[in-house]
């Protein structure tokens, strides 16, 4: 019943906007081919140490890891906390959280200028400051209105944390080593996405010893609200990590925001 309750056109239609919106700027870039230089074969062993050995590129992996975890937790979950813990039909998700994936296709391009002047690891931690508000206001929902407006927030708060994260681990990626290191770097956000639906789902399981998870779907009502408190913990760990990396590009600008 996609096309019924989630208005799955727009979708295809927000998905094609948002592809030849990223696609456009490539025929604009004038941008050279890289030199190819001949390396040695590749081993488990160069990989990592490649990887390691660029500065601070393992801390920002890492924060880019729990931006993963904290997203997952709710998106992989809000669905699930929708039906089963405030009783939302499958049309009210689609007019709720339904929102959220049109702030990339509207504000990636402006969050990403907005937050350009500032030092990337400062725009990082707004972005999951951002985040923690919205997990404490989404603790609290109980309405389809409220839900979009944590939708949105949310949205927000997670397009900042993406715009500003490639950049910003992009500056230390070697240009003959790009796709290597990018390659490392989505190994860490596939880590922190299954490691929030293994640990969420776990936890929502043990905080409802009374559901027979055999026969779930029969289930009228399942406290799915830990969700919330897991992503805003993660947010959390995520500001306290990026407060010991540094952009040195906009150092060298020499400003301290």
């Amino acid at each position: 019943h996609g096309t019924l309750h989630y208005g799955l056109p727009l979708y295809f239609i927000a998905a094609a906007a948002q592809i030849a919106l990223v696609m456009l700027p490539s025929f604009f870039l004038q941008e050279r081919r890289i030199t190819s230089n001949t390396r040695t074969r590749m081993t488990p062993a160069q990989y990592i140490r490649d990887f390691v050995q660029q500065p601070m590129l393992l801390r920002l992996a890492s924060a880019y890891s729990i931006r993963s975890f904290t997203r997952t937790a709710v998106v992989g979950f809000v669905a699930l906390y929708a039906v089963k813990t405030l009783g939302f039909t499958e049309d009210q998700i689609g007019t709720s959280w339904g929102l959220m994936p049109f702030v990339a296709l509207v504000l990636g391009i402006p969050l990403g200028l907005a937050v350009e002047p500032f030092a990337k690891h400062r725009a990082l931690q707004v972005g999951f400051l951002i985040i923690i508000g919205t997990c404490f206001v989404g603790y609290y929902t109980n309405s389809i209105l409220a839900l979009a407006g944590v939708a949105l927030l949310f949205g927000c708060g997670d397009m900042i944390l993406e715009v500003t994260h490639k950049a910003f681990m992009s500056d230390r990626y070697p240009a003959d080593k790009i796709g290597q290191l990018t390659g490392a770097v989505n190994i860490f956000y596939a880590l922190g996405r299954t490691a929030a639906l293994v640990f969420v789902g776990a936890l929502v399981k043990w905080l409802n010893p009374e559901v027979d998870w055999s026969s779930v779907e029969t289930v009228a009502k399942v406290d799915y609200s830990a969700i919330w408190i897991v992503a805003g913990v993660a947010a959390l760990a995520g500001i306290l990590l990026l407060n010991t990396v540094r952009d040195f590009r906009h150092e060298a600008r020499g400003t301290d925001m």
